[in-house]
């Protein structure tokens, strides 16, 4: 086992900054087909949208209206086992044990733990990257509650797995394969799964340890591919934007896409209000 630090650098600081401190709009994912349903229609076929969002990779409906937490949790336990929202610094905005409600304050976040609710910017992720690879979610369910004006930020980010591997060398790939970071479980960034490649990544603030399975690796090697990773996920072509509506619900496989936010204006007009919920499905 090979063990190292990450420093970062100028490069990856600006790449980063030009798209999560941008308050206009990115385009929307290739292939998101905005579908209209009614609410009792999705809780009527709660398996076949879940296989289509998973097939698709990201499924967006415009709904009659805001389905209610309740319905939230009917339609996650229909398709396999929503995740309970434990952490304590967010027990009082959870509903129904696995709903969160994710309305953004213009008060300055208390600690990290406070951000998604602020209006901060999020770097991109793998939801619950830092838990074993059995306890991930595999699709995220967003319903918006209040949609921000546009032009004042705070938008739903998308960024497709397979277009940032893409970008990478083999060599690189092998790194990444053999590469956890300290402040993850004890999976590496990238694992094989059902015949494909799965990146499970979290962009990290200031310096990160790594550990590395394959010895022959340099710490070299390993910034080389750390860096690419980076790059390849704020490449501005790669990055997608959710264009919030009210009553519009988006669903997103986690294994195929990173999702992070952009920074919100703190205008009133740029308020949003999302409710979150996580589902593991039949594996």
């Amino acid at each position: 086992m090979v063990h190292g630090a990450f420093h970062g650098n100028a490069d990856i600081d600006a790449a980063r900054s030009a798209i999560l401190d941008r308050l206009g709009g990115f385009p929307e994912p290739r292939g998101l087909t905005r579908r209209t349903a009614m609410v009792t229609e999705l809780l009527a076929r709660p398996h076949d949208v879940a296989a289509l969002a998973r097939r698709r990779g990201a499924l967006w409906y415009q709904l009659d209206r805001v389905p209610e937490c309740g319905e939230l949790r009917r339609f996650a336990e229909a398709i396999g086992t929503p995740i309970p929202e434990h952490d304590p610094a967010v027990r009082s905005r959870v509903r129904e044990e696995v709903v969160l409600e994710m309305r953004n304050s213009r008060e300055s976040p208390a600690d990290v733990s406070s951000e998604p609710f602020s209006l901060r910017s999020l770097r991109l992720h793998t939801e619950a990257s830092r838990r074993p690879a059995a306890d991930r979610p595999d699709l995220i369910v967003l319903a918006c509650v209040r949609a921000p004006a546009p032009g004042h930020g705070l938008q739903t980010l998308l960024v497709s797995s397979a277009s940032v591997l893409a970008g990478l060398t083999d060599a690189q790939l092998d790194v990444l394969r053999a590469l956890t970071l300290d402040d993850a479980a004890d999976t590496p960034i990238l694992r094989r799964e059902a015949g494909r490649d799965v990146l499970s990544f979290r962009d990290f603030t200031g310096d990160v340890g790594w550990r590395c399975a394959d010895p022959s690796v340099s710490a070299e090697d390993v910034t080389s591919a750390l860096i690419a990773l980076l790059l390849g996920c704020y490449r501005e072509g790669h990055v997608r934007g959710v264009r919030w509506t009210r009553a519009g619900l988006l669903l997103f496989d986690n294994a195929q896409f990173l999702h992070g936010r952009t920074r919100g204006s703190g205008a009133e007009e740029g308020d949003r209000w999302l409710r979150r919920i996580r589902v593991i499905c039949g594996r």
